[in-house]
């Protein structure tokens, strides 16, 4: 896989991205808070197959430039907070017709700028469900008007692509964006996009029923839903090891009521018992917050198919404090990556479905997949670094040296400062 290393040549690149920004018509910003990226390469794909030349970036824990389908990872070589910085150098580089990127969801700032720079004209929301509220909001309702809000940073029309299968989400934010579009005609149309009630309880189909509602709105093709079906029922499935440990690739669900949605959608595929092993983070504690209020609805309708807990990362005393004494009495607190072994033994042992949840990146987590993916290579102790450059690295321990590099500092799996 190539990799694309961002450089800015400040004055005359700004000028040179302006000038062709504006020559492609074709620019969609993909925003929210969950689907970002999956709904980007859904876009990438169905907009290329109109015969265009396509360019979409995704963010996140692998950044990514997709040109023409081709997946090019993104190197920083250096510590960066501009976030012109991977925008600006990825467009320049690339002559197309459509430009397809994720507006990362950090603070309001930050969403504002990008589309003061990229002035899209389609935004695709997958979904606006509560998570980053130390940056984007303290609630649901200040969240989505924080999003409406990106609608007025240029004057030009834009059409927005907004679609919720959980219904009592779906009626605190739609009225918020209506309304406000209502306010603001000459700056957006907005489309409540429908998902069809026999698609509602799959975890993900926003994602393509939005890209969707745009191809048909801007391109008049309708696209047919069953491959993507496929795909997302595939992903959702239950994996198996070859110590026959079962485990769902759920981490990268940040925010309970999407977490709720995917056990709902997983326990109705299988009678058999769980154990959720979730991680928090330092810097993400507005997210601890939220799941310690949800973990009561979470007892109340999975409690009896939950079996064990695990918790690790930073404050997970204080989380499990808040649990229902159901709940309590199945969970072990300050875990950390020596446990890791003793977590798969009991899901072997009890035949129990493994379901990491929370965050995902962290290596606690990498270690965690390591041993649930292929367990056999996961036995040798993974070591890890951390470098200014590039920022955590995972050395597999036919690489990891007695010193570590000049530029990197060794980490301990018990570090809690993840």
């Amino acid at each position: 896989m190539k990799a694309f290393i961002p450089e800015i040549h400040r004055s005359g690149d700004i000028r040179a991205f302006e000038e062709k920004i504006s020559r492609i018509s074709m620019r969609v910003l993909v925003e929210g808070t969950r689907g970002k990226s999956s709904t980007v390469m859904l876009l990438e794909e169905m907009i290329r197959g109109t015969g265009a030349r396509t360019l979409a970036k995704i963010t996140g824990e692998s950044p990514q430039i997709i040109h023409n389908g081709e997946h090019i990872d993104i190197f920083r070589e250096r510590d960066n907070i501009l976030l012109d910085y991977d925008n600006i150098p990825s467009v320049i580089s690339h002559d197309v017709d459509a430009i397809i990127f994720e507006n990362q969801a950090i603070t309001p700032y930050t969403m504002r700028y990008i589309h003061h720079i990229l002035r899209p004209r389609h935004i695709i929301i997958p979904n606006i469900r509560i998570d980053h509220t130390e940056g984007l909001g303290n609630d649901l309702a200040e969240m989505t008007e924080n999003f409406a809000r990106n609608w007025l940073v240029t004057d030009e029309l834009k059409h927005v692509y907004y679609s919720e299968p959980i219904p009592k989400v779906h009626d605190l934010v739609f009225p918020i964006l209506r309304d406000f579009a209502g306010q603001h005609p000459r700056h957006v149309v907005l489309h409540d996009v429908s998902i069809p009630p026999e698609y509602r309880e799959i975890p993900g189909i926003e994602n393509f029923c939005n890209a969707a509602a745009f191809m048909q709105s801007t391109f008049g093709i309708h696209e047919n839903p069953a491959p993507f079906l496929r795909r997302i029922t595939e992903k959702l499935k239950v994996k198996v090891n070859c110590r026959s440990v079962r485990y769902v690739n759920a981490a990268k669900i940040n925010d309970p009521i999407s977490l709720i949605h995917m056990l709902r959608y997983l326990l109705r595929q299988t009678p058999e018992q769980v154990a959720l092993v979730a991680y928090f983070r330092k810097d993400r504690v507005g997210r601890s917050d939220i799941f310690e209020d949800f973990f009561g609805e979470i007892d109340e309708k999975f409690g009896d198919r939950i079996e064990r807990i695990w918790f690790a990362g930073f404050g997970t005393g204080h989380v499990f404090k808040h649990l229902p004494p159901r709940l309590r009495e199945k969970t072990a607190i300050n875990t950390d990556s020596d446990d890791i072994e003793t977590i798969i033994a009991t899901a072997e042992a009890d035949n129990l479905i493994v379901i990491p949840i929370i965050n995902r990146v962290n290596p606690f987590m990498d270690r965690l997949y390591a041993w649930l993916e292929d367990p056999e290579k996961a036995g040798t102790r993974t070591r890890y670094a951390f470098s200014a450059v590039s920022g955590l690295r995972e050395l597999p321990a036919s690489a990891c040296p007695e010193q570590p590099p000049a530029d990197m500092m060794f980490l301990t799996a018990r570090d809690k400062n993840f």
